[in-house]
Protein backbone atom coordinates (compact mmCIF):
# COMPACT_ATOMS: atom_id res chain seq x y z
CA UNK A 1 0.00 0.00 0.00
CA UNK A 2 2.95 2.76 0.65
CA UNK A 3 6.37 0.50 0.83
CA UNK A 4 7.71 -2.16 -1.25
CA UNK A 5 6.31 -5.22 1.15
CA UNK A 6 2.50 -4.22 0.97
CA UNK A 7 3.18 -3.37 -2.50
CA UNK A 8 4.29 -6.89 -3.32
CA UNK A 9 1.69 -8.49 -1.52
CA UNK A 10 -0.93 -6.59 -3.01
CA UNK A 11 0.22 -7.23 -6.43
CA UNK A 12 0.88 -10.68 -5.88
CA UNK A 13 -2.96 -11.79 -4.21
CA UNK A 14 -5.48 -9.44 -5.56
CA UNK A 15 -4.04 -9.99 -9.18
CA UNK A 16 -3.14 -13.42 -8.90
CA UNK A 17 -6.59 -14.23 -7.80
CA UNK A 18 -8.39 -11.50 -10.01
CA UNK A 19 -6.91 -12.31 -13.36
CA UNK A 20 -5.52 -16.05 -13.05
CA UNK A 21 -8.21 -17.61 -15.46
CA UNK A 22 -8.44 -14.61 -17.65
CA UNK A 23 -11.18 -12.97 -15.67
CA UNK A 24 -12.42 -9.32 -15.19
CA UNK A 25 -11.77 -8.20 -11.48
CA UNK A 26 -14.83 -9.21 -10.67
CA UNK A 27 -15.61 -12.03 -12.49
CA UNK A 28 -18.26 -10.82 -14.86
CA UNK A 29 -18.75 -13.06 -17.36
CA UNK A 30 -17.59 -11.35 -21.29
CA UNK A 31 -16.36 -12.55 -24.45
CA UNK A 32 -13.26 -14.02 -24.41
CA UNK A 33 -10.98 -16.31 -26.47
CA UNK A 34 -11.96 -19.53 -27.31
CA UNK A 35 -12.16 -21.25 -23.89
CA UNK A 36 -9.38 -23.76 -23.36
CA UNK A 37 -10.23 -25.32 -20.41
CA UNK A 38 -11.01 -29.12 -19.97
CA UNK A 39 -14.77 -29.53 -19.76
CA UNK A 40 -17.29 -32.23 -19.27
CA UNK A 41 -20.92 -31.70 -21.23
CA UNK A 42 -23.12 -35.02 -21.96
CA UNK A 43 -24.95 -34.79 -24.19
CA UNK A 44 -28.36 -32.74 -24.26
CA UNK A 45 -27.45 -32.18 -20.72
CA UNK A 46 -27.56 -28.40 -19.02
CA UNK A 47 -25.05 -29.90 -16.03
CA UNK A 48 -21.47 -28.49 -17.08
CA UNK A 49 -18.17 -29.15 -14.93
CA UNK A 50 -14.93 -27.05 -16.12
CA UNK A 51 -11.32 -27.50 -14.86
CA UNK A 52 -8.53 -24.65 -15.17
CA UNK A 53 -4.98 -25.14 -14.53
CA UNK A 54 -3.24 -22.06 -14.91
CA UNK A 55 0.96 -20.92 -14.19
CA UNK A 56 1.08 -17.68 -14.00
CA UNK A 57 4.32 -15.70 -14.48
CA UNK A 58 3.78 -11.71 -12.60
CA UNK A 59 6.16 -8.81 -13.54
CA UNK A 60 5.33 -5.78 -11.18
CA UNK A 61 7.32 -2.52 -12.05
CA UNK A 62 6.97 -0.69 -8.75
CA UNK A 63 7.55 3.34 -9.16
CA UNK A 64 9.45 5.57 -7.03
CA UNK A 65 6.40 6.33 -4.71
CA UNK A 66 6.29 2.82 -3.75
CA UNK A 67 9.57 2.30 -2.95
CA UNK A 68 9.75 5.45 -0.94
CA UNK A 69 9.51 3.74 2.15
CA UNK A 70 12.06 0.95 1.25
CA UNK A 71 15.11 1.59 3.16
CA UNK A 72 17.05 0.66 0.41
CA UNK A 73 15.49 0.98 -2.52
CA UNK A 74 13.62 4.87 -2.05
CA UNK A 75 15.91 6.46 -4.43
CA UNK A 76 15.06 4.51 -7.43
CA UNK A 77 13.01 5.68 -9.96
CA UNK A 78 11.59 2.21 -10.34
CA UNK A 79 12.57 -1.36 -9.72
CA UNK A 80 11.00 -4.07 -11.38
CA UNK A 81 10.28 -7.49 -9.68
CA UNK A 82 8.75 -11.19 -11.36
CA UNK A 83 7.19 -14.48 -9.72
CA UNK A 84 6.02 -17.65 -11.10
CA UNK A 85 2.00 -18.92 -9.56
CA UNK A 86 0.12 -21.47 -9.76
CA UNK A 87 -3.65 -21.69 -9.67
CA UNK A 88 -6.37 -24.69 -9.70
CA UNK A 89 -9.77 -24.27 -10.47
CA UNK A 90 -13.14 -26.37 -11.03
CA UNK A 91 -16.54 -24.58 -11.74
CA UNK A 92 -19.54 -26.89 -12.12
CA UNK A 93 -22.70 -24.89 -13.59
CA UNK A 94 -26.50 -26.07 -13.80
CA UNK A 95 -29.00 -23.94 -16.34
CA UNK A 96 -32.36 -24.77 -14.75
CA UNK A 97 -33.54 -22.49 -17.96
CA UNK A 98 -32.68 -19.48 -19.78
CA UNK A 99 -33.73 -17.47 -16.62
CA UNK A 100 -31.75 -18.91 -14.14
CA UNK A 101 -28.19 -20.53 -13.70
CA UNK A 102 -26.36 -22.20 -10.49
CA UNK A 103 -22.39 -21.99 -10.18
CA UNK A 104 -20.09 -23.41 -7.86
CA UNK A 105 -16.62 -23.26 -7.77
CA UNK A 106 -13.45 -24.41 -6.19
CA UNK A 107 -10.39 -23.16 -6.23
CA UNK A 108 -6.50 -23.51 -4.45
CA UNK A 109 -3.29 -21.61 -5.43
CA UNK A 110 0.17 -21.32 -4.42
CA UNK A 111 2.51 -18.31 -5.09
CA UNK A 112 5.40 -16.69 -3.48
CA UNK A 113 3.70 -15.53 -0.35
CA UNK A 114 0.89 -17.90 0.50
CA UNK A 115 -0.78 -20.39 -0.24
CA UNK A 116 -5.11 -20.59 -0.34
CA UNK A 117 -8.12 -22.06 -1.27
CA UNK A 118 -11.67 -21.08 -1.87
CA UNK A 119 -15.23 -22.04 -2.30
CA UNK A 120 -18.34 -20.46 -3.19
CA UNK A 121 -21.38 -20.37 -5.24
CA UNK A 122 -23.79 -17.87 -7.35
CA UNK A 123 -27.06 -17.84 -8.60
CA UNK A 124 -27.46 -16.33 -11.47
CA UNK A 125 -30.64 -14.62 -12.88
CA UNK A 126 -31.04 -13.75 -16.90
CA UNK A 127 -27.27 -14.02 -16.76
CA UNK A 128 -27.67 -10.16 -15.67
CA UNK A 129 -28.71 -10.26 -11.93
CA UNK A 130 -26.27 -12.63 -9.64
CA UNK A 131 -26.03 -12.81 -6.06
CA UNK A 132 -23.58 -15.42 -4.18
CA UNK A 133 -21.29 -16.44 -1.20
CA UNK A 134 -17.79 -16.87 -1.07
CA UNK A 135 -15.31 -18.95 1.80
CA UNK A 136 -11.36 -18.79 1.86
CA UNK A 137 -8.61 -19.93 4.21
CA UNK A 138 -5.45 -18.66 3.40
CA UNK A 139 -1.59 -18.79 5.54
CA UNK A 140 1.10 -17.37 4.44
CA UNK A 141 5.10 -17.20 4.07
CA UNK A 142 7.64 -14.79 5.63
CA UNK A 143 10.92 -13.99 5.09
CA UNK A 144 12.78 -12.96 8.18
CA UNK A 145 13.07 -9.19 8.75
CA UNK A 146 12.66 -8.81 4.78
CA UNK A 147 9.41 -9.63 4.29
CA UNK A 148 5.97 -10.34 7.16
CA UNK A 149 3.55 -11.75 5.24
CA UNK A 150 1.39 -12.98 8.34
CA UNK A 151 1.82 -11.97 11.78
CA UNK A 152 0.09 -9.78 14.79
CA UNK A 153 0.82 -5.85 15.08
CA UNK A 154 2.94 -5.39 18.05
CA UNK A 155 2.02 -1.40 18.99
CA UNK A 156 5.01 -1.40 21.23
CA UNK A 157 7.63 -2.82 19.30
CA UNK A 158 5.85 -1.34 16.52
CA UNK A 159 6.06 -4.19 14.32
CA UNK A 160 4.41 -7.60 13.34
CA UNK A 161 5.07 -10.57 15.30
CA UNK A 162 5.40 -13.15 12.66
CA UNK A 163 3.79 -16.75 12.55
CA UNK A 164 5.39 -19.49 11.92
CA UNK A 165 3.44 -21.04 8.08
CA UNK A 166 1.06 -23.30 8.54
CA UNK A 167 0.77 -22.41 12.30
CA UNK A 168 -2.18 -19.62 12.12
CA UNK A 169 -4.60 -19.09 9.31
CA UNK A 170 -6.61 -16.35 7.96
CA UNK A 171 -10.69 -17.08 7.34
CA UNK A 172 -13.15 -15.25 5.52
CA UNK A 173 -16.56 -15.57 4.28
CA UNK A 174 -17.99 -13.16 1.34
CA UNK A 175 -21.64 -12.14 0.76
CA UNK A 176 -22.43 -10.35 -2.91
CA UNK A 177 -24.71 -9.02 -5.21
CA UNK A 178 -23.92 -7.69 -8.76
CA UNK A 179 -25.99 -6.24 -11.56
CA UNK A 180 -24.59 -6.25 -15.13
CA UNK A 181 -26.18 -3.72 -17.72
CA UNK A 182 -25.33 -4.39 -21.55
CA UNK A 183 -24.84 -0.89 -22.74
CA UNK A 184 -24.56 -2.39 -26.08
CA UNK A 185 -28.38 -2.64 -26.05
CA UNK A 186 -28.71 1.40 -26.28
CA UNK A 187 -26.00 1.91 -28.36
CA UNK A 188 -26.04 1.11 -32.31
CA UNK A 189 -25.34 -2.18 -33.15
CA UNK A 190 -21.40 -2.45 -33.98
CA UNK A 191 -18.07 -4.24 -33.39
CA UNK A 192 -17.08 -1.20 -31.36
CA UNK A 193 -20.01 -0.40 -29.30
CA UNK A 194 -19.77 -3.90 -27.25
CA UNK A 195 -20.19 -2.30 -23.66
CA UNK A 196 -20.61 -3.55 -20.36
CA UNK A 197 -21.43 -2.05 -17.17
CA UNK A 198 -21.36 -4.33 -13.83
CA UNK A 199 -22.01 -2.74 -10.14
CA UNK A 200 -21.65 -4.88 -7.17
CA UNK A 201 -21.69 -4.59 -3.57
CA UNK A 202 -19.83 -7.01 -1.01
CA UNK A 203 -19.72 -7.47 2.72
CA UNK A 204 -16.35 -9.73 4.42
CA UNK A 205 -15.90 -11.52 7.33
CA UNK A 206 -12.85 -12.03 8.34
CA UNK A 207 -10.89 -13.67 10.91
CA UNK A 208 -7.46 -14.60 12.08
CA UNK A 209 -6.85 -17.49 14.28
CA UNK A 210 -3.78 -15.59 15.68
CA UNK A 211 -5.34 -11.88 16.64
CA UNK A 212 -7.43 -11.34 19.16
CA UNK A 213 -10.38 -8.84 18.23
CA UNK A 214 -9.03 -5.51 17.71
CA UNK A 215 -5.62 -6.91 16.97
CA UNK A 216 -4.52 -5.40 13.56
CA UNK A 217 -3.33 -8.56 11.65
CA UNK A 218 -1.58 -9.29 8.26
CA UNK A 219 -2.10 -12.66 6.44
CA UNK A 220 -0.91 -12.32 2.77
CA UNK A 221 -2.67 -8.99 2.77
CA UNK A 222 -3.59 -5.97 3.50
CA UNK A 223 -3.61 -5.13 7.66
CA UNK A 224 -6.78 -6.30 8.53
CA UNK A 225 -8.69 -6.84 12.01
CA UNK A 226 -11.34 -9.22 12.50
CA UNK A 227 -14.53 -8.18 11.74
CA UNK A 228 -16.44 -6.98 8.56
CA UNK A 229 -15.55 -4.55 5.63
CA UNK A 230 -17.34 -3.85 2.86
CA UNK A 231 -17.03 -2.80 -0.89
CA UNK A 232 -19.07 -1.00 -3.44
CA UNK A 233 -17.73 -1.58 -7.19
CA UNK A 234 -18.19 -0.73 -10.76
CA UNK A 235 -16.78 -1.85 -13.47
CA UNK A 236 -17.17 -0.35 -17.46
CA UNK A 237 -15.83 -3.52 -19.95
CA UNK A 238 -14.89 -2.30 -23.32
CA UNK A 239 -15.19 -5.58 -25.96
CA UNK A 240 -12.89 -4.41 -28.73
CA UNK A 241 -12.96 -5.83 -32.40
CA UNK A 242 -9.70 -6.99 -32.48
CA UNK A 243 -8.26 -10.78 -32.21
CA UNK A 244 -5.37 -10.29 -29.81
CA UNK A 245 -6.14 -6.98 -27.90
CA UNK A 246 -9.35 -8.29 -27.01
CA UNK A 247 -10.94 -6.33 -23.96
CA UNK A 248 -10.13 -2.69 -22.44
CA UNK A 249 -11.86 -2.05 -18.75
CA UNK A 250 -11.98 0.38 -15.63
CA UNK A 251 -12.48 -0.65 -12.37
CA UNK A 252 -13.57 1.40 -9.35
CA UNK A 253 -13.85 0.23 -6.08
CA UNK A 254 -14.26 1.72 -2.46
CA UNK A 255 -13.62 -0.58 0.91
CA UNK A 256 -13.97 0.63 4.47
CA UNK A 257 -14.56 -1.91 7.52
CA UNK A 258 -18.12 -1.00 9.05
CA UNK A 259 -18.12 -1.27 12.73
CA UNK A 260 -16.00 0.13 15.33
CA UNK A 261 -13.15 -2.15 16.82
CA UNK A 262 -10.93 -1.86 19.20
CA UNK A 263 -7.85 -1.16 17.28
CA UNK A 264 -10.24 2.16 16.37
CA UNK A 265 -9.42 3.37 19.83
CA UNK A 266 -5.66 2.48 19.68
CA UNK A 267 -4.88 3.47 16.33
CA UNK A 268 -7.39 6.38 16.02
CA UNK A 269 -4.80 8.86 14.70
CA UNK A 270 -4.09 6.60 11.89
CA UNK A 271 -7.68 6.14 11.24
CA UNK A 272 -8.76 2.63 10.48
CA UNK A 273 -11.86 3.90 8.97
CA UNK A 274 -10.80 5.83 6.26
CA UNK A 275 -12.22 4.52 2.71
CA UNK A 276 -10.01 3.35 0.30
CA UNK A 277 -10.70 3.78 -3.25
CA UNK A 278 -9.10 2.39 -6.11
CA UNK A 279 -9.40 3.44 -10.24
CA UNK A 280 -7.74 0.61 -12.07
CA UNK A 281 -7.27 1.01 -16.10
CA UNK A 282 -6.50 -2.86 -17.28
CA UNK A 283 -6.27 -3.90 -21.13
CA UNK A 284 -6.43 -7.93 -21.46
CA UNK A 285 -4.59 -9.93 -24.32
CA UNK A 286 -4.49 -12.95 -26.24
CA UNK A 287 -0.92 -13.57 -27.88
CA UNK A 288 -1.47 -17.36 -28.79
CA UNK A 289 -3.85 -20.68 -28.02
CA UNK A 290 -3.41 -21.50 -24.08
CA UNK A 291 -1.45 -18.08 -23.65
CA UNK A 292 -3.33 -14.55 -22.46
CA UNK A 293 -2.34 -11.82 -20.27
CA UNK A 294 -3.18 -8.60 -18.57
CA UNK A 295 -1.85 -5.28 -18.09
CA UNK A 296 -3.18 -3.24 -15.31
CA UNK A 297 -2.33 -0.02 -13.33
CA UNK A 298 -3.77 0.76 -10.12
CA UNK A 299 -4.41 4.40 -9.16
CA UNK A 300 -5.25 4.75 -5.25
CA UNK A 301 -6.59 6.40 -2.92
CA UNK A 302 -4.39 6.24 0.01
CA UNK A 303 -3.50 7.57 3.30
CA UNK A 304 -1.18 11.07 3.29
CA UNK A 305 0.40 11.02 6.87
CA UNK A 306 2.41 13.92 8.84
CA UNK A 307 6.09 11.85 7.95
CA UNK A 308 6.50 12.14 4.11
CA UNK A 309 8.72 9.05 5.09
CA UNK A 310 8.49 6.38 7.49
CA UNK A 311 9.96 2.63 7.96
CA UNK A 312 7.31 0.16 7.36
CA UNK A 313 6.75 -0.80 10.92
CA UNK A 314 5.64 2.69 11.42
CA UNK A 315 2.81 3.08 9.12
CA UNK A 316 -0.25 2.30 12.46
CA UNK A 317 1.67 4.94 14.61
CA UNK A 318 1.29 7.81 12.66
CA UNK A 319 -1.19 10.61 11.98
CA UNK A 320 -3.46 11.08 9.13
CA UNK A 321 -3.46 14.28 8.00
CA UNK A 322 -5.44 13.41 4.49
CA UNK A 323 -5.49 11.82 1.70
CA UNK A 324 -3.44 11.32 -1.63
CA UNK A 325 -4.13 9.54 -4.66
CA UNK A 326 -0.98 7.69 -6.27
CA UNK A 327 0.21 4.84 -8.85
CA UNK A 328 2.25 2.39 -6.95
CA UNK A 329 3.07 0.00 -9.53
CA UNK A 330 2.50 -1.03 -13.30
CA UNK A 331 1.78 -4.98 -13.24
CA UNK A 332 1.68 -7.20 -16.43
CA UNK A 333 0.49 -10.89 -15.94
CA UNK A 334 1.13 -13.88 -18.02
CA UNK A 335 -1.50 -16.57 -17.75
CA UNK A 336 -1.17 -20.04 -19.41
CA UNK A 337 -3.80 -22.14 -19.39
CA UNK A 338 -3.36 -26.29 -19.47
Amino acid sequence: MNHLRTILVSVLASALFAFAAGTTPDSSKVETPPDTSKAAIAPGSSFRITHNHVFTLLGVLITHHGLRNSETLHNWPFFSIGAPALSSTTKLQKDFSKLLTVTGDANASLTPVNVGATLGTDLQLIHLLEAGVKGSVSSAWNYGRTSTFMGVYDPEERTFDQDIFMTEAAFSITYKAGLSIPLMMFLPKSDWTKIILKVGVSRETSTYTGASDGEPWKAGTDTRVNGDRGELSGTLMYILPFERLYMAMVTVKASRFMHEYEFDKIYWEYDPKFLMVGVTPTVMFKMMENWNGVVMAPIMRERKFNKRRYKSNEELMLKRVGAEWHLNAVMCMVNYVF
